[in-house]
């Protein structure tokens, strides 16, 4: 369900995919698996928050196991410019998931796959989402860690700034000077530059989020800490690689860890 004029890519993915193609792979080579593997998704409602062009949706309606799928974004442009198309079960609508009542429905499972760390009110955030889930419901978590080698999402950047480690953690000034944005077909310069902004104003750390979790009597079920994230295969044909000594380490993993999984539920 991929249309011929979105072909450019998220984040400067491998020519070919497009952002919407990017997550329906994402979703079925990686997030499916890892969660079948914890918890059984079979007849559970998904809500999808951030979800962009709606992929992951798609992937979930194409496995064909879960009761359905909502697909949450903010928005409305990239709603309408998606190639998804909404049935019964399986939708892509424009939300803001953090408006007071936005959404009456109740969810088995909320993914938030690279969203929370562009929310600097996360703890409001996940407050939110706690109140959108069933007793006992789920949420799987993915982010960047801020101050890992790519935190800053410098792969926006036009020039070497994208492909350099950590030029994030220079002050603002200059790091908004060296990794200027360039425009994407799904996202213009200075929706990019607002995601970078976004992302700095947040800083969300594996601690940060640990506490917030907790915060918000979110349990942690599950956690996977990377050197080499699982969407890389997709994006880079790079094997992922776990952080099983480096995950461990308090303030070495914010720097060395890469990306981060967890599964959290609702406490009782």
């Amino acid at each position: 369900m991929t249309s011929g004029d979105d072909s450019t890519t998220r984040g400067h993915l491998l020519p070919g995919f497009s952002y919407f193609e990017y997550q329906r792979i994402v979703c079925r080579e990686v997030l499916i698996p890892w969660l079948q593997e914890r918890i059984s998704l079979e007849g559970l409602l998904v809500g999808d928050f951030g979800a962009h062009h709606g992929g992951m949706v798609e992937a979930l309606r194409e496995w064909g196991r879960v009761a359905g799928a909502i697909g949450l974004e903010l928005s409305e442009d990239v709603v309408a410019s998606s190639p998804f198309v909404s049935d019964e079960r399986f939708r892509l609508e424009r939300a803001d998931v953090l408006a007071p009542g936005a959404d009456t429905r109740k969810f088995d499972l909320v993914l938030l796959h690279d969203v929370l760390e562009h929310i600097p009110e996360y703890d409001h955030a996940l407050d939110a989402i706690r109140s959108s889930l069933r007793d006992g419901g789920y949420v799987f978590v993915s982010f960047p860690p801020y101050y890992s080698a790519f935190g800053g999402h410098q792969q926006y950047a036009r020039g070497l700034a994208r492909f350099t480690p950590f030029v994030h953690l220079l002050p603002a000034r200059l790091f908004y000077r060296v990794a200027r944005p360039g425009e994407q077909e799904y996202m213009t310069a200075e929706g990019a530059h607002e995601d970078m902004v976004s992302v700095r104003r947040t800083r969300l750390t594996l601690a940060a989020a640990e506490r917030a979790f907790a915060r918000a009597r979110l349990d942690v079920i599950a956690r996977e800490l990377f050197l080499v994230r699982p969407e890389y295969t997709v994006r880079y044909q790079l094997k992922a690689r776990p952080a099983r000594v480096l995950g461990t380490l308090p303030v070495f993993r914010e720097l060395g860890v890469n990306g981060a999984f967890y599964l959290l539920r609702s406490g009782r």
